[in-house]
């Protein structure tokens, strides 16, 4: 007998499984008609939720970003003084990999991390040009143009993030005098 579920929980669903398989088997080799066998479901329930696995995968990479954002968002919009704005930021970027449901997929294929890294900074811009602005009001930093800026600073930390050769801590280090001399 057919499972009905709430549109949400299958779309969620179907999403999880592909991000599974792409991950297994690649996302070349990964089918609709696989991701619809995988959960033993017809395959027309997947394009009834997404038009094709590009849409399916797009709207996957977006919902992971803005999970694995959630927290330094938080953090963001606590409106902290900069110094213990950057002690926060050091334990969340500690803590945070740990939360990423998808990173197996992400991990093993450079192009896609590319594109996550993309999107994570399209979803943290907004929240950095506007804790900027609040520092701007208080007096604490000076700048002209937040939305560059934040723009500037997380687009340039993705190489340091994405490097092998450093363990996090170093990689907070470096991302965190860099933005000093900037501000």
């Amino acid at each position: 007998m057919r499972e009905v579920k709430a549109p949400e929980v299958r779309k969620q669903e179907i999403m999880d499984c592909a991000m599974a398989l792409f991950a297994k088997q690649g996302y070349d080799n990964t089918a609709m008609s696989h991701i619809a066998k995988e959960l033993n479901i017809a395959v027309g329930l997947c394009y009834h939720y997404y038009a094709s696995k590009q849409e399916l995968y797009n709207e996957a990479l977006i919902h992971y970003a803005r999970s694995c954002t959630e927290d330094i968002k938080a953090i963001f919009e606590k409106n902290l003084p900069l110094t213990k704005m950057r002690q926060e930021m050091s334990k969340v970027l500690i803590d945070v990999k740990s939360k990423f449901k998808y990173h197996e997929f992400f991990d093993k294929n450079k192009a896609f991390h590319s594109q996550l890294d993309r999107a994570l900074a399209e979803e943290l811009i907004p929240c950095v040009a506007d804790y900027f602005r609040v520092l701007n009001k208080r007096g604490e930093i000076s700048v002209s143009n937040p939305e560059i800026l934040a723009a500037f600073i997380l687009y340039g930390e993705i190489p340091i993030f994405s490097s092998m050769d450093m363990d996090i801590e170093q990689k907070i280090h470096i991302v965190g005098e860099i933005i000093d001399k900037l501000l």
